[in-house]
């Protein structure tokens, strides 16, 4: 049922959010001490939860807070990235984010200041207020984004706060 938790085999913990029509659970994850301490991480899409396929819809506030991962690639079945949830990652250069991804909270990166390149793959464009997360990045961040749409990206981002280079991927 919503907010119990369902320990993945990595022992990342994914907190059962709402249910959908086909008896799965959208979840938030976050990630486990081995994830935690890896140098690359790859969030897993789903999770298998009464023998049901589950999507990891969001990465939870503080998920990776003070980690040691360098690199963290998203499902496209994520939405969302919590308030901090990258924050103080002294580590941490590289951050792809899933073709879904469009709410990136305040505060995601805070204190993460070796991040180099944060990487959109979603065809939609956020809103300004659903991404202040990338006003925590810093001056030499480049974030990437989709060709075709680079000029609307650009918009978005500096309206949202992002001080660093936007570029085509």
């Amino acid at each position: 049922k919503t907010n119990d938790s369902v320990i993945g085999e990595d022992g990342s913990v994914s907190t059962l959010g709402k249910a959908n029509a086909d008896g799965s659970y959208d979840l938030t994850y976050t990630p486990g001490e081995k994830a935690k301490n890896s140098s690359s991480v790859t969030v897993q899409a789903s999770v298998m939860v009464n023998g049901v396929s589950c999507p990891v819809t969001a990465i939870a506030a503080n998920a990776f807070k003070g980690s040691k991962v360098t690199s963290v690639k998203l499902p496209a079945s994520v939405i969302q990235i919590g308030s901090g949830a990258f924050a103080n990652c002294p580590k941490l250069k590289t951050i792809t984010l899933g073709s879904k991804t469009v709410k990136i909270a305040k505060n995601a990166f805070k204190g993460s200041k070796n991040i180099k390149t944060v990487i959109f793959t979603s065809p939609k464009v956020p809103s300004k207020k659903d991404i202040k997360g990338v006003k925590s990045l810093g001056k030499k961040v480049i974030i990437k984004v989709p060709k075709k749409l680079f000029a609307k990206y650009m918009s978005v981002l500096k309206a949202a706060g992002f001080k660093g280079t936007v570029k085509k991927k």
